[in-house]
């Protein structure tokens, strides 16, 4: 089966099964450099610190997003809609987020997102 012909909590089970590496975007946000650091040690690749900072620095969603926009690669643009955590809720309605959270709460919660409620959101913990 292709991927993308299975629901995503599925695939991403198999892959915490099997010991995989997680790292979350709220991650890489709240703490990129420690973030980078934590998953450069996984792989066993060296890296001063300052090595570290230009990566972070160069590889930013806002300067990804201007290097597409200048090239005007406007579909790569497009699919970097605006790197915040949590966006994905404020662009699905009440019943789809309801949807996500009763479907994908349990996967959500092993990827460390916790239920908000009535709202039907997860935030990072």
């Amino acid at each position: 089966d292709p991927w993308c012909a299975r629901p995503w909590d599925e695939h991403v089970r198999e892959y915490l099964d099997a010991g995989a590496f997680l790292v979350r975007y709220e991650d890489l946000l709240l703490s990129p450099e420690a973030t980078c650091r934590r998953a450069l040690d996984h792989l066993g690749i060296e890296r001063s610190p300052a090595q570290i900072e230009h990566a972070i620095r160069t590889q930013s969603f806002a300067n990804t997003k201007r290097r597409f926009l200048e090239r005007k690669d406007w579909e790569r643009a497009a699919f970097l809609r605006d790197g915040r955590s949590g966006g994905w809720l404020s662009s699905l309605t009440e019943q789809q987020r309801m949807f996500c959270e009763t479907r994908f709460g349990p996967t959500m919660a092993r990827l460390g997102y916790e239920h908000l409620g009535a709202s039907s959101s997860f935030s990072a913990t």
